[in-house]
């Protein structure tokens, strides 16, 4: 198996850490409101650890996607991993790809009227292809062109 590591753009990068910053913040605050919490009742346990809850959800999503994100190719998927997210594309249903090395962005098309886009920095595309047409000849490689004609 090929793996190929994803990188996030900065400004994502900034929004996960600050998002892991609220979640944190938050899981302090309302553990305090439950010690500190003057009128017990069922609703506001219930809501309070609700919270807490989802904000602990979010920083392990978060910290999975920081530490385990990847493209993957096999014999027989190509596999997008980020963090305990994973989804995989059978590369036998893929018809073309088309690489735009200006915005660094792979469009794949697969099952006709599908495609989904990778986009990252790191990445090599060339060599991502080429593993691709290693396990489907079939795919179509397209370089996209921006090319403007003048008359």
């Amino acid at each position: 198996m090929k793996k190929y590591k994803f990188s996030y753009s900065a400004p994502v990068l900034l929004l996960i850490f600050a998002g892991m910053a609220v979640s944190v913040a938050s899981i302090v605050f309302n553990v305090l409101r439950i010690v500190n919490n003057t009128s017990p009742t069922t609703y506001n346990y219930i809501s309070l650890i609700t919270v807490a809850l989802v904000c602990v959800g979010y920083l392990v999503l978060s910290v999975s996607m920081l530490v385990n994100s990847y493209y993957a190719i096999d014999d027989k998927y190509f596999i997008l991993r980020w963090g305990i997210l994973k989804n995989r594309l059978e590369i036998k249903s893929m018809t073309r790809v088309l690489l735009d090395s200006e915005r660094r962005r792979l469009t794949v098309f697969y099952n006709e009227d599908n495609y989904f886009v990778v986009k990252s920095a790191t990445i090599p595309f060339p060599d991502l292809v080429a593993a691709l047409r290693e396990v489907n000849k079939k795919i179509v490689f397209d370089f996209a062109s921006n090319d403007k004609k003048t008359d």
